[in-house]
């Protein structure tokens, strides 16, 4: 699947500054379009983020606008190249929606992670047979294309620059029986050999910790590395994965992940009721 027809969060971001720049120069699209040598329907493609953009063509633009240099140029550009980019998911494009394509993307190239889950584990840190025991493919070749596809996923803790994962589980999630007991305790030792790993910060929300805005439902914070701040939040329902882009709805949800993070136990603590739980099982 051609970059250009996926919905991507990186040219949404772009399409967002490219009309903050139009509106601050007072242009209507017909005046940037003449201003920048495109048809007016060309600058509303590209400020709702439907359409592709190269790099070159997008620094003219960047140029024309005033910042023909400087750490937002920079920051523009880098999301641009990302944005085309093909990473190993697209050998899966048969079997994937496009918004898990750019899900996986923006994983894949998220410098921090953070995330909170009320149900199930996350996707980075099950086990095989917790993932297997989730899925409910229609064929066995749909079967390993979605098992081969979550391990796939899990390489990212393993390379040399990781990025930081923070994950907070309710204790529901551990103790919800999937797959089986034997399943189980292989998840709950993956997750406590896994908090030992200096990126990763796995913590529990206790039952004894009531309610807390957390009960609204999981999220996921990622935070992208590029030069200049990108960080997006991701929420999956039985509809599909959606996100959340605006600025202020963002850190709405990162002031409620601290805030789950200092009512969680702590990082020793968790892992004393992760071997528990392990032991138990």
């Amino acid at each position: 699947m051609a970059a250009q027809n996926l919905p991507s969060a990186r040219f949404r971001r772009i399409g967002l500054e490219l009309r903050r720049l139009r509106l601050e120069a007072g242009m209507t699209m017909k005046e940037a379009g003449a201003f920048l040598d495109r048809s007016s329907s060309s600058i509303s493609l590209l400020e709702a983020g439907t359409q592709a953009i190269r790099p070159r063509d997008l620094d003219y633009i960047l140029m024309k606008y005033g910042h023909a240099e400087g750490p937002f140029r920079e920051a523009m550009l880098e999301l641009a190249r990302e944005g085309r980019k093909k990473g190993w998911w697209h050998r899966y494009a048969h079997a994937l929606s496009p918004e898990l394509m750019d899900f996986l993307s923006l994983e894949t190239d998220a410098r921090s992670i953070s995330t909170y889950q009320t149900v199930l584990v996350p996707g980075l840190l099950q086990t095989p047979d917790y993932a297997r025991a989730l899925l409910d493919p229609d064929s066995t070749s749909a079967l390993r294309d979605a098992l081969e596809v979550r391990m796939a996923r899990q390489t990212l803790l393993d390379t040399s620059s990781p990025p930081r994962l923070t994950a907070i589980l309710d204790e529901a999630v551990l103790r919800r029986q999937v797959g089986g007991a034997a399943v189980m305790r292989d998840q709950l030792a993956r997750l406590r050999d896994l908090s030992e790993r200096e990126h990763l910060d796995i913590r529990i929300t206790p039952f004894e910790a009531g309610a807390h805005r957390g009960l609204n439902g999981p999220f996921t914070i990622l935070e992208l590395g590029v030069r200049g701040r990108l960080t997006i939040v991701t929420l999956e329902s039985l509809q599909g994965m959606s996100y959340v882009e605006n600025t202020k709805d963002v850190h709405r949800y990162e002031t409620v992940f601290d805030e789950l993070t200092r009512s969680a136990l702590s990082k020793a603590d968790s892992r004393d009721l992760l071997e528990r739980l392990r032991s138990e099982s």
